[in-house]
């Protein structure tokens, strides 16, 4: 079946072709000083429309976010490694791991409790300009708490098995 540029959307005939090698892709600055962020060339390519990074590589455990949400239509996170445990404002907690996809819709209070020392994950969000909005925990729910068990498994290095030292 043979396609025109009438076949597409406004939108799209705005947007390019990108290709971006991962270990070329630039640093940037993110929300978080624990992690590295990398520019994948999305939000360029889409003129704003779509925004996706690498996101990984802490040096350190990560606190939990604390409870927030994202003033953008959606974020979409696929993990390459290690492992995420977050708990939503339904007080549904899930662990989501290298292979596994999240959709979080706008406006979807949640609060990232923990993950693995070797997360990491291509975030995705709609449109590329996304705000974090800290806010209260979503009465009823109780207090999450993060046992020794937890953290001395997000703080082993997969390969080795290796605690990672960390200041709490």
């Amino acid at each position: 079946m043979e396609t025109s540029v009438s076949d597409v959307s406004e939108q799209a005939r705005k947007m390019r072709y990108s290709h971006v090698r991962g270990a070329e892709a630039p640093k940037l600055q993110g929300r978080r000083s624990y992690v590295e962020y990398r520019d994948l060339g999305v939000m360029a390519a889409s003129g704003g429309w779509m925004r996706a990074q690498f996101v990984g590589r802490r040096t350190d455990i990560a606190p939990p976010t604390g409870w927030h949400y994202h003033t953008a239509d959606a974020q979409i996170i696929y993990f390459l490694q290690g492992w995420a445990e977050l708990v939503f404002e339904d007080g549904n907690r899930i662990r989501a791991q290298a292979g596994d996809m999240l959709f979080i819709p706008g406006g979807t209070l949640h609060n990232d409790l923990i993950s693995s020392i070797d997360l990491e994950v291509i975030e995705m969000s709609i449109p590329a300009s996304m705000g974090t909005v800290n806010c209260d925990p979503p009465e009823g729910l109780p207090d999450y708490e993060i046992d020794d068990a937890l953290y001395a498994e997000a703080t082993k290095r997969p390969s080795t098995g290796d605690k990672v030292e960390v200041d709490a």
